[in-house]
């Protein structure tokens, strides 16, 4: 079982990293941890295709280097695949800090690659990732600097399948020099624009969901220009009702329950 570990100093304290190799040389069965540091800040995605290129095992399994893992996460995605005859397996999400557990509802891998198209709250999703490895692995897109983990995601659970332990065996802990912190708005509504063509271009029968994921997009273009103090925000807001107007009566409803 290879781990794969991308490390950059920049964004990540040394002992985060020590954590994270320890949790995956403590699991219940073998593994051998490749850890790739980026030195040059060519981002995330370049250095787990390096692990993954480096890679020898049949299964490979990547973690981030400010997360860490329950010893036992390994085995309980290996008996869950094998029990369920998929070959890419996911587990819930714990935040050290806060105690929430980020979990997915999806049952199937079809409402899988839907939540996945349509932004829905799959947080640190790479790390809890356990997979085959063969010819047929796509890569992780290098081109964009955020989303390329769910892209990694839905096209290799496009492939391999999908099945989840429904545990939080994997650990999160944010901190102030994360990478999500550093990424430009403006970068990262690149790679919402891209994410879109990207996956369309390959499974053209998702864009029956085009309008939700705008809507989506449009209310997140309109919270950015918002704190920026941009009047451009409102235009974001009218294009996000246009589309799916449903999502404000969303909102409206997690501000009601949170009250």
């Amino acid at each position: 079982m290879d781990v794969i570990i991308p490390y950059s100093k920049h964004h990540t304290p040394k002992k985060f990293l020590e954590r994270a190799i320890k949790s995956a040389e403590n699991q219940t069965i073998p593994t051998n941890v490749i850890v790739i540091e980026d030195k040059l800040l060519k981002g995330p995605a370049w250095a787990r295709n390096q692990g993954i290129k480096r890679a020898k095992s049949r299964y490979i399994a990547f973690l981030d280097a400010d997360d860490f893992w329950r010893e036992d996460k390994l085995e309980k995605q290996i008996k869950k695949m094998k029990e369920t005859k998929q070959n890419f397996c996911i587990t819930y999400v714990k935040n050290v800090k806060t105690k929430e557990i980020l979990k997915t509802k999806a049952e199937t891998r079809e409402r899988f690659l839907i939540d996945i198209f349509l932004l829905q709250n799959i947080s640190s999703i790479t790390s809890t990732i356990l997979m085959k490895r063969d010819k047929n692995l796509v890569l992780f897109d290098e081109h964009i600097p955020r989303l390329e983990d769910r892209l990694f995601a839905f096209f290799n659970s496009y492939i391999y399948g999908y099945c989840i332990v429904r545990e939080p065996l994997t650990y999160i802990e944010k901190h102030g020099k994360g990478l999500s912190k550093s990424t430009d708005p403006q970068e990262y509504l690149n790679s919402l624009y891209y994410y879109n063509k990207k996956i369309k271009q390959t499974y053209p029968q998702f864009g029956r969901l085009d309008r939700r994921y705008w809507g989506k997009v449009y209310y997140e273009e309109g919270k950015l220009f918002y704190k920026k103090g941009k009047i451009i925000f409102i235009s974001h807001f009218i294009k996000s009702l246009m589309n799916y107007p449903s999502i404000y009566w969303k909102k409206l409803v997690n501000i009601y329950d949170s009250g």
